[in-house]
């Protein structure tokens, strides 16, 4: 089950990335071999980068691709386009083209690159891992020009100033990028093809002239020729095709120009070039330019108008016309199923498919997003149909493509997806505010902004149709909304509205629907053992493992479910079984969130068992690891980390991981994060009798609220607050509640409504709010609260201590509050 798991998760990533963008586009038959530039490629291979840098037209393409042919070096391409500049998106194509040569490279970098890491820790993961490459690779850049972002730039900027010994970057642009050349120029680590040295010379020029026109040419033609065109290549090819199709090739020289810009180019061609092609294309040429590449199929889509009368050639004929007369039109990959036009030429027809009365612009973009949507392509459907101000059929999209990035946990993708719809529009659609509010949840909202967003689609579904969006029906919103008020319901401490919410929701949510499923399951699980059926949370646990969808889930909402209420039962035995399957899956399938749960579970497992090492050696590479940083357990692994170094008798240690803790959510602008740091940082004052620094003034913010503190800096001084940390050896006292269990099984319920009833209402990661203690009677929580890890799960437990039971407390060193 492991290697499927592992399988789906790779065809799972592999869908995301375009294969064809990592081929090189094929060369066109008889194009010009330029053996000058080849060998200057060659040479500089050795050095640090390479860099073809020319206006469009002059054959950066061409050239880059006759030289991969005939190099012996390991190479690599990667085809750029405008929406490639997000550092994540753009790490994970450079990661699959490094792949498509080295299979197994850079395994890090592709499983980290869409968690929530800094561009830094990014950048040194990338340059630590290529590096280690098992030769030195040519990673060809293609319009590099279009991706050059801000982080993108900076992540090349530290890799030419610590060039790694696996990568030879060649960046094909129409500009130099803001990268530090002039670095390298002194030192000779560059080498460089300008637009000078990619001009035609007259030998070249001649060749060309006498292929394309099947005649030969006098000197004299030829440096006319060159003297017009100035050797830039297709302003060549193009009044070469315009010539050949008026069958005189003598005049290419009278009519050429001799200096070209964008005008220019636009006049050109459509006085010279698609003025001449035949009366039936020119329409299927301005309507095919509305998509920025296209295929056979797709043609056919944007030509058939709906006029049954109307005569016109198929998507087949089109292209097989553009491709034998070299129209301008660039193959997207070896197999010769996609193309695009040239940029300028793209341009021009554009242009005038806008000025067109006859043709309706909004109806061809509509229909090339129907065919995009229902062929696996709705990243580019989106952007037709909010094109053509089709909000329905792009809110189609969105809930579909939402879900299932939900479905598979993606939250980044998932949150730029939603944020590229109209705002306004997305206010009156429920489904598109579940899909935000799912997201808000996984990436560990607060609970008031989480209760907020479901009372907003309660309102849209009680006020009907008219009020939400035109034409919109999802009858799974109502076991979506049970489920989210169910977790909401959990975090205020009513275990059996949760219940029977997270059963209602259940019932109502199609199997399909896995995330929303997932998060009712664990739900179940947690309420159950809330309510004191903690024999029943097992056995849902168990039945959800043995179902063919959920047991498959590669987020294992089952097995968390089941380590949460078995840490709640102080079943520190289940506890441990799940965290470790947890861990193992979370490693093994590339989920850093889960990986962080599995070692925050068995970290406060080995801490509850007095094992202090033990639990410092699995929290420890917390500190390190960022990957799943978005997840709640990997704060609350940090502060677990911080309260075993405070055990162990090592204050300062604990007090800077504090204070990294609220580097990092100061950092991010997280207030959640910060809210828990400052947590600790509160804990670990009062544990040495000082007023907390949040208080003081000394951290910024006041998340732990001041009229909390003085009732729990008198249970310290009461009991051994200034004492220092536990004695080592003795047993923890959460072990020994289990014998309470009997005792105050019947007093859950009650004490679990009076606890969170006053609490902040925050949610965690999963849902279910971390902060859920139950399973004690309250003379054995009074007992030993002090030794209760409570920070761990929220961090502001001290409340509704029953008068006179420190005492107990005092009897034993202090450990953390």
């Amino acid at each position: 089950m492991v290697a499927e798991q592992q399988r789906r998760g790779r065809d799972r990533a592999f869908s995301l990335i375009l294969a064809s963008k990592l081929r090189p586009p094929a060369v066109a038959a008889g194009s010009l071999q330029r053996p000058r530039l080849l060998e200057q490629l060659n040479g500089g291979t050795p050095l640090t980068a390479t860099i073809l840098a020319a206006p469009a037209g002059y054959g950066k393409t061409v050239l880059a691709c006759q030289w991969l042919e005939q190099t012996r070096m390991p190479s690599a391409w990667l085809s750029l386009e405008p929406g490639d500049g997000e550092l994540p998106l753009f790490l994970g194509y450079l990661t699959a083209a490094v792949r498509a040569v080295f299979p197994r490279a850079l395994p890090q970098t592709e499983s980290r690159a869409p968690q929530r890491l800094t561009e830094r820790e990014l950048t040194t993961l990338l340059l630590n891992e290529l590096e280690v490459l098992p030769a030195r690779l040519a990673l060809v850049l293609d319009d590099y020009h279009l991706v050059a972002s801000a982080p993108v730039n900076r992540l090349f900027e530290s890799i030419l100033r610590h060039p790694p010994r696996g990568l030879h970057p060649v960046f094909l642009t129409r500009f130099d990028p803001l990268l530090s050349l002039d670095e390298l120029r002194p030192h000779g680590e560059l080498s460089e093809i300008r637009e000078r040295d990619l001009r035609f010379t007259r030998e070249e020029i001649e060749e060309m002239v006498t292929r394309e026109l099947g005649a030969p040419v006098d000197a004299e033609l030829a440096a006319a020729v060159e003297e017009k065109t100035e050797g830039w290549p297709v302003g060549l090819r193009l009044g070469l095709a315009a010539r050949r199709n008026r069958g005189d090739p003598a005049a290419l020289a009278s009519s050429a120009t001799g200096h070209f810009d964008d005008e220019h180019i636009h006049r050109f061609l459509a006085s010279e070039v698609l003025a001449a092609q035949p009366a039936q294309l020119r329409r299927p040429l301005l309507m095919i330019s509305v998509v920025d590449r296209f295929c056979a199929p797709l043609c056919d889509a944007l030509l058939a108008d709906g006029d049954p009368d109307a005569v016109h050639p198929t998507g087949r004929e089109v292209l097989d016309w553009l491709s034998r007369h070299n129209l301008f039109i660039s193959r997207l990959g070896g197999a010769g199923e996609w193309y695009r036009y040239h940029h300028f030429l793209r341009g021009l027809l554009r242009a005038q498919l806008e000025q067109s009365r006859a043709t309706d612009v909004a109806a061809l973009r509509r229909r090339a997003g129907a065919w995009l949507a229902g062929n696996g392509f709705p990243d580019e459907a989106l952007d037709q149909l909010l094109a053509a101000d089709d909000l329905r059929g792009a809110a189609e999209i969105v809930v579909s493509r939402g879900q299932r990035l939900l479905d598979e946990g993606d939250w980044p993708r998932l949150g730029r997806l939603l944020t590229r719809f109209p705002r306004e529009q997305a206010d009156r659609d429920p489904r598109i505010l579940s899909l935000e509010t799912w997201a808000l949840m996984g990436a560990g909202g607060q609970g008031r902004v989480l209760a907020s967003a479901v009372d907003r689609i309660d309102q849209l579904l009680a006020s009907g149709p008219a009020a939400t969006f035109p034409g919109q029906e999802d009858s799974d919103l109502g076991g979506s909304q049970d489920v989210l008020r169910g977790c909401l319901a959990l975090a205020a401490g009513d275990a059996r509205d949760a219940l029977r919410l997270a059963e209602r929701g259940l019932a109502s949510l199609p199997r399909t629907r896995e995330r929303q499923t997932a998060f009712g399951r664990a739900l179940r699980i947690v309420s159950l053992q809330a309510t004191g059926d903690y024999p029943a949370a097992l056995t849902a646990a168990e039945d959800s493992s043995l179902d063919p969808v959920l047991g498959a889930n590669r987020s294992r909402p089952w097995e968390l479910g089941r380590a949460h209420a078995a840490w709640l039962e102080v079943d520190l035995r289940t506890v441990r079984a799940g965290a470790e399957n947890l861990l193992t899956h979370g490693e093994e399938d590339g989920l850093p969130d889960l990986a962080a749960a599995g070692r925050y579970l068995l970290g406060i497992e080995r801490y509850a068992r007095n094992d202090l090492a033990g639990a410092e050696e699995i929290l420890g590479p917390l500190v390190d690891d960022r990957a799943g940083s978005a997840s709640i357990h990997f704060v609350h692994g940090l502060v677990a980390l911080c309260f075993t170094r405070q055990a162990l008798g090592r204050s300062a240690e604990a007090w800077v991981l504090a204070e990294r803790l609220a580097g990092l959510a100061a950092e991010r602008g997280e207030p959640f994060l910060l809210g828990f740091a400052q947590t600790a940082q509160a804990e670990l004052d009062l544990h040495h009798g000082r007023e907390p620094s949040c208080v003081r003034g000394d951290v910024p913010g006041r998340v732990v609220r001041r009229r909390r503190l003085p009732g729990r800096q008198r249970l310290l001084r009461r009991g051994a607050g200034r004492q220092g940390t536990r004695r080592r050896g003795r047993p923890n006292p959460l072990v020994r509640c289990r014998r309470d269990r009997q005792e105050g099984r019947r007093h859950r319920e009650a004490v679990h409504q009076v606890r969170h009833r006053s609490r902040s209402g925050q949610v965690g990661r999963h849902g279910m709010g971390s902060g859920h203690r139950t399973g004690r009677c309250p003379a054995a929580r009074d007992r030993h609260r002090r030794r209760r890890l409570d920070c761990l799960f929220r961090s502001r437990t001290v409340r509704h201590r029953r008068p006179g039971r420190a005492g107990n407390d005092s009897r034993r060193s202090a450990g953390p509050g």
